[in-house]
């Protein structure tokens, strides 16, 4: 722990600097000296005191042991707290844990994992098929999975500290995930002339590429979320090993997006309990089906029409509709609104690239108004 000066904020300039029994780096900004040196006092009691943990206990103690306990928190208020995990995230987390975290330390005591043998773990973690080293996700996925086992643990007074992490308080070791498809959004004359080339589809592909819903999203709007100018999007469909579930959006908080008029003129009508659009057989509209039967050959068609249409994917009409708005000049907080994000700062991590392009948008205004001077 370390009580230091900082000039740069007058009103609380002196700051307690610090990491906790999980790793996790603390600070705190006090008007006064003698308040943080207070606050350092208390927080290494209370430290010391978290600490005197029984040795024998984590030697008793397996990661098997901890992990129904973890998974009961998960399902329960969620890894943060802030509310239950997606049935999507459970299941990945039980699928990863069976494949991988289990074989390797489901009997190992709590007092014997050590921070270099995990990271020879991720390094070398064996694939389920074909013999090898598993890819770069599924072992990023499994190490950050025990390490949150762990985390689990030392909240449970069972370990002092996370054996996972370094000594600067980090998971090292863990792969870098593969690079993501690059965003491909269209712009709104591309939009209008795909949605035109899927037919009866026409209402579905612009309400993605003007409102931006998720795919799961879409798939669950009912005519009642439809309300004049507006869409309210506050359930969505997860696609769990193959089988649909319907729960909350991936935000967890229902979100209001507005409809363009002349989209709305475009969707269908429907009972205020009904699925907006469904299958062919009548039940939940499928990605895979959608994307092959109706979505390809839309834009095979326009290809032969203009042979530099892009080939997107059904999510870049997500990104379609980010694009639009900000180069309607929406600020970020809008965006993120739109898209249905947990924070902005998730929303410039995302998209920060196309808000680069208004950058020098506004120089070019600045520029013209000095001259106009």
């Amino acid at each position: 722990m370390a009580v230091k000066k900082n000039p740069r904020n007058s009103k609380k300039p002196w700051t307690v600097d610090y990491r906790d029994g999980a790793g996790r780096r603390v600070r705190k900004s006090f008007a006064t000296k003698r308040e943080a040196l207070d606050y350092d006092s208390d927080a290494r009691r209370q430290a010391s005191s978290a600490g005197a943990t029984d040795p024998a206990l984590a030697q008793r103690t397996t990661v098997g042991m901890v992990w129904p306990k973890y998974l009961e928190r998960v399902t329960q208020v969620g890894t943060d707290g802030r509310g239950p995990a997606s049935p999507r995230t459970v299941a990945d987390y039980e699928w990863s844990w069976r494949a991988y975290v289990e074989p390797r330390w489901g009997l190992v005591p709590l007092s014997a994992v050590r921070t270099g043998e995990v990271e020879q773990w991720v390094e070398s973690m064996p694939a389920r098929r074909g013999g090898g080293v598993a890819g770069p996700r599924p072992r990023a996925e499994a190490g950050k999975l025990l390490r949150r086992i762990m985390d689990h643990a030392v909240r449970l007074r069972l370990i002092d500290s996370n054996p996972v992490l370094g000594r600067l308080g980090k998971q090292e070791g863990l792969p870098s995930p593969r690079r993501k498809r690059p965003h491909s959004p269209l712009t709104m004359s591309q939009l209008k002339r795909l949605a035109g080339a899927t037919g009866e589809w026409e209402g579905l592909i612009l309400l993605a590429g003007t409102s931006g819903p998720r795919w799961g999203e879409l798939t669950a709007l009912r005519g009642g979320d439809v309300r004049g100018d507006r869409l309210r999007i506050e359930r969505a469909w997860s696609n769990v090993h193959g089988r649909l579930e319907l729960g909350q959006v991936k935000s967890k908080e229902p979100r209001t997006v507005p409809i363009l008029p002349s989209v709305a003129e475009k969707l269908p009508e429907v009972d205020p309990m009904d699925l907006l659009w469904r299958g062919p057989r009548g039940g939940v509209l499928r990605n895979g089906w959608f994307r092959e039967r109706v979505l390809e050959p839309a834009i095979e068609e326009c290809q032969a029409e203009d042979p530099l249409f892009p080939s997107i994917v059904i999510h870049d009409l997500r990104h379609t509709a980010v694009s639009i708005a900000i180069a309607s000049g929406a600020n970020v907080k809008v965006v993120q609104r739109l898209a249905g994000h947990a924070t902005a700062m998730l929303t410039l991590d995302t998209y920060g690239g196309m808000f680069d392009r208004d950058l020098f948008d506004m120089a070019g205004q600045l520029d013209a108004a000095y001259r106009a001077a």
